[in-house]
């Protein structure tokens, strides 16, 4: 079971003039919940509050993790004469994936 939470966010600032106040709360508002769909953090709803020197965030049912994701990815073969071999296919699928540095040690030690 997945534990949600009230998430509020408070960012104090310089004076704001008042008319950018309803366009600035609009915007942190929209951000805000694309951000969070785009981590795939469930949440109910965002709300957003502002004066000239204070604009607040709340985030209601805030799951409290991600689902776990699955990523099924193709690569270079991992099957043959070259199995273990580091070879520049190999390299760069691996840079490509962010994988490169414990690719390069499980290489070294086989």
């Amino acid at each position: 079971m997945i534990t949600a939470y009230t998430l509020l966010f408070e960012i104090g600032c310089e004076e704001i003039p008042s008319r950018f106040i309803p366009g600035a709360l609009e915007q942190l508002k929209k951000a805000a919940a694309e951000l969070l769909t785009d981590y795939r953090l469930k949440h109910e709803k965002v709300e957003a509050w502002g004066t000239p020197r204070r604009l607040t965030l709340k985030v209601a049912e805030l799951e409290e993790s991600q689902p776990d994701m699955l990523e099924q990815i193709k690569g270079p073969l991992l099957t043959g004469p070259m199995m273990n071999r580091r070879t520049r296919p190999r390299l760069c699928w691996a840079l490509s994936r962010g994988t490169a540095s414990i690719w390069k040690r499980c290489a070294r030690k086989s």
